[in-house]
């Protein structure tokens, strides 16, 4: 419900957003999404404005009154059901414009760092997958 909530207090679901979820539901079919898909989607449309994707899990989860776990699956879900390619790929560009030194840890012939977003995890491990075969 905090979704919901975010969206009313601050103005969102105005004809244009209505109309771009109309077009989406007529489209692909009311029973297609759950309410789950039609929150994931409310917040892929209102990225677009806001950019709430940039946030971190913990801003994110407060802002919108939801678990970190859940704004975790979020990114995943809008990633992997609303993102096209190019946008798809952009995560992972905005994720190399923000590594900096600072937040990689050398240990010899190792790298480590922390990739909080799930769905940039899942790119990463599919590049490696790919390129590692």
């Amino acid at each position: 419900m905090g979704v919901l909530c975010y969206f009313f207090n601050k103005g969102f679901l105005c004809a244009k957003y209505q109309k771009k979820i109309f077009e989406k539901i007529k489209t692909d079919g009311l029973y297609t999404y759950n309410k789950t898909d039609l929150y994931d989607y409310l917040i892929y449309l209102l990225d677009k404005k806001e950019k709430l994707l940039s946030k971190s899990n913990d801003e994110l989860s407060r802002l919108l009154k939801i678990s970190p776990s859940k704004v975790s699956t979020l990114r995943a879900n809008i990633s992997v059901k609303f993102m096209d390619d190019s946008e798809y790929k952009g995560l992972f560009l905005d994720f190399l414009s923000q590594l900096s030194n600072k937040n990689i840890k050398e240990d010899n012939t190792y790298y480590i760092f922390t990739v909080e977003n799930k769905a940039i995890r899942n790119f990463i491990e599919a590049k490696l997958k790919e390129h590692c075969q």
